[in-house]
Order: C-alpha cells, then sequence, then structure tokens
C-alpha cells in the first residue's frame, strides 16, 4: 500500500506544520505565578463596562449614604399651648416652648464609629464582587486559551486529513486500493473536522459569555499562549501575601470590630436620655420665662440589647475562625495541585522530547517504510498525548485561579 514519492510529499510538508505547532508547547514553562498581561488588559476592560458591578456600586453608594444618616439630634421641638380659663376673669394662658431631646453623648461617639466601620464593610463588599468577576474571567480566559490551542491543533489535522483523502482517491483511481480504505480514510476526515467545529462552537460561548460580563460589547481578544511564570517556593509564606489582600477576610475583621461598637453603642444606649429647653408663659397677669431640663429612665426599651450585641459579637468572631480555616485548607489544596500538576506537565513533556515520534514517522512515511494508514494512526496517537498535555497545562492554571479567588493578589 505504499504511495510513489510524488503522493508522499504533501504528507511529509504536513508532518513539518505538525511539529512545529507541537514544539512550540515544550518553548512554553509549565509553571504559574503572576497574572499574565493578556489577562490583566481583560479583566480591566470587563470590570469596566460589566453592568454588575456598576449596579452593585450604585446599590453600595446608596447604602453609604444610609449609613451617615443617623449620625446627628432629633429635631428640636417646638410648642404652643393656648389655654382658656374658668373664671374668666383669671385670663388665658399661652405657652411656647423649645425643647432639644439627646442620647448620652458617647452615643454619638459610637454611632460615628460604627458608620465608618460600615462605609468600609460596603467598600470591601465592592472589592468582594469585582474579585469574584475577575475569578469568572480568569476561568474564562485559561478556557479559550485551552481551546484556542487545540483548535489550532485540529485545524492543522484537518488540512493534513483533506490532502490523505486525496491522495487516497488518487489512488483508487489508479486502482491501488479497494473503497472501502478509501472511507474509512474520509470517515477520519469527518472525525477531524467534527473535532474542530465542536471546539469552534465552544470558543464562540466562551466568548458570548464573556460578552455578557462585558456589558453587551464584543470582546477581541488574543489569548493563544500560557503564561511564564513560575511557582512559589513556600506556601506558608504565600499563604500570608495572599491573606493580607483577601477581602472577605478584610470584612469579616470589619465585621467584628462592627460587632464590638454596636456593644459599646448599645450599652450607651442604656444610660440616661436628656432633653434641654426654653418656655415662655404668659398670662393676664403675670409673664413667665425659663429654661426646662428632662431625663429619660433607662427601665425597658434597651432590654436585652446588650445581650443581642454581645451574641453578634460572638457570631461575628466563629464565623472569622471559621473561614481562616477555610481559607487556608482551600489555597493549599489548590497549591498543592499545581505542585503535581507541574511535575506532571514536565515528565509527560521529558517523555515525549525522548521519543522524538514526529521525526521517526517522517523519515519512516517518507522512505516507504510504513503505509499511509499507520502514519495518521501514529500521529492520531500523538495528538492524544497533545491533547492531555494541553489539559494538564490548563488545569494548572485553574489551579493558580482557584489559589487567588478569594486575594487581590497577582
Amino acid at each position: 500500500m505504499n504511495m510513489n514519492h510524488s503522493m508522499k510529499r504533501p504528507i511529509v510538508i504536513q508532518f513539518f506544520r505538525i511539529s512545529l505547532v507541537l514544539s512550540s508547547l515544550f518553548l512554553i514553562n509549565s509553571a504559574w505565578g503572576q497574572t499574565p498581561q493578556a489577562l490583566k488588559n481583560l479583566i480591566d476592560e470587563l470590570q469596566g463596562n460589566s453592568l454588575s458591578l456598576k449596579s452593585i456600586h450604585t446599590a453600595e453608594e446608596a447604602n453609604r449614604l444610609e449609613y451617615q444618616t443617623n449620625l446627628f439630634l432629633p429635631n428640636p421641638e417646638l410648642g404652643f399651648n393656648y389655654l382658656w380659663s374658668s373664671p374668666v376673669a383669671m385670663g388665658n394662658r399661652r405657652d411656647v416652648s423649645l425643647v432639644q431631646r439627646f442620647d448620652f453623648p458617647t452615643a454619638y461617639i459610637y454611632r460615628s464609629d460604627l458608620s465608618d466601620l460600615q462605609i468600609k464593610q460596603s467598600i470591601l463588599a465592592e472589592d468582594l464582587a469585582a474579585l469574584e468577576m475577575r475569578y469568572e474571567i480568569s476561568l474564562l480566559y485559561y478556557e479559550l486559551v485551552y481551546r484556542g490551542q487545540m483548535e489550532q491543533e485540529w485545524s492543522v489535522l484537518e488540512e493534513h486529513a483533506e490532502q490523505l483523502t486525496q491522495a487516497y482517491q488518487q489512488r483508487l483511481d489508479a486502482g491501488d486500493i479497494g473503497l472501502m480504505e478509501l472511507h474509512k480514510v474520509e470517515l477520519n476526515g469527518l472525525k477531524v473536522a467534527n473535532q474542530r467545529n465542536s471546539l469552534q462552537t465552544e470558543i464562540d460561548q466562551l466568548l458570548l459569555d464573556l460578552k455578557v460580563r462585558n456589558g453587551g460589547k464584543l470582546v477581541e481578544l488574543n489569548a493563544s499562549e500560557w503564561d511564564l511564570v513560575s511557582l512559589p517556593a513556600s506556601f506558608d509564606d504565600y499563604y500570608l501575601e495572599l491573606r493580607a489582600k483577601n477581602p472577605l477576610l478584610m470584612q469579616l475583621e470589619n465585621g467584628i470590630s462592627m460587632a464590638q461598637k454596636q456593644v459599646q453603642l448599645q450599652k450607651a444606649l442604656r444610660l440616661p436620655r436628656w432633653s434641654a429647653g426654653y418656655m415662655d408663659e404668659y398670662t393676664v397677669f403675670q409673664n413667665v420665662q425659663g429654661i426646662s431640663v428632662g431625663m429619660t429612665l433607662p427601665l425597658w426599651e434597651q432590654k436585652n440589647k446588650v445581650k443581642w450585641a454581645k451574641a453578634n459579637q460572638l457570631a461575628a468572631e466563629s464565623a472569622l475562625e471559621e473561614y481562616e480555616l477555610y481559607f487556608r485548607v482551600e489555597a493549599e489544596k489548590a497549591y498543592r495541585t499545581a505542585l503535581k500538576l507541574d511535575a506532571q506537565i514536565r515528565l509527560f513533556e521529558e517523555k515525549m522530547a525522548q521519543l522524538n515520534q514526529l521525526d521517526r514517522l517522517g523519515k519512516a512515511l517518507d522512505s516507504g517504510q510504513i503505509s499511509l494508514m499507520e502514519y495518521l494512526f501514529e500521529i492520531n496517537f500523538y495528538t492524544e498525548n497533545t491533547m492531555s498535555l494541553l489539559k494538564l497545562k490548563r488545569d494548572l492554571r485553574i489551579a493558580w485561579v482557584n489559589l487567588h479567588r478569594f486575594s487581590a493578589l497577582d
């Protein structure tokens, strides 16, 4: 089933194209670390156009205004009384009063402090929303890189399959092979074309997902290569950096401060409230004026509110303790996964480089030592390994994204 030399030359040319694409994969360091510039640009663009983030920002701006509404004294109360006398000879009486009520002074200090903490909590909520969006964009980015590289591989194989079909058609016309052999080659070509079309459909869907996050605007993305970065040497040291830039952790810590301030505020509200004012009284016989001072007795209104505030503080402290454990475990899991994937990639690349299979196959095909079907089978085998390598590299970047999911660290 050997072909003449003129039939084999196009396949050998395609072999060099495949070899060039595959060899470029081995030039890419499989490690990871900092966010690649292309991904940073994509995140900046989508966060700037995101309708979701704009909606969250508007809502949090309203919340921050609300947090500044209960910091002032209540409105003063102006009173007027007109009283008819009996008997009439005593004359009518008119009273005018102006009264200002206020809580114990320390309550206003605690309210102001609590307002500052609530505003900080609101800002952290925006940071957390932006971080979650960065996580989603990063996943889509690496899925696009992964599928883009696979689509490139299948594109080369599709051209190879088309030329192989043409060669077998010529052999059929010459009477060298039967119709069944041509059908096998055509079926292989359909499989390759379907695989490439499926990948293109997946790429289009991922780009539509990015469009939604970009406020409905199309995204122009040139993401075809993995990032060249390196693993951190120590997880413990790196974890401290991740922890320092975790907005959810900051929210929980700030929540404890808010709960502590709420305890102080409720204690202050248990102290007597005061009122001070001025009053005039007019009658037929005299005019009386002076100041008035009052005090509420803190008997029932604040009952159990200090206990409630302390219970909230304990709940906030418990939530922080639980999340710190969760965050460290999840981060370490992602780090360990990345280490294992990095080792697998290096071993995979080393074994594939040792095989040097494409060079061997090209020489064997050119010299007529193997048939085109045998050559195609070996190419497919090599391609499957290449696809497995691409998947490992994708999984490595996903581990990196998971490690940084809750941290603003690059």
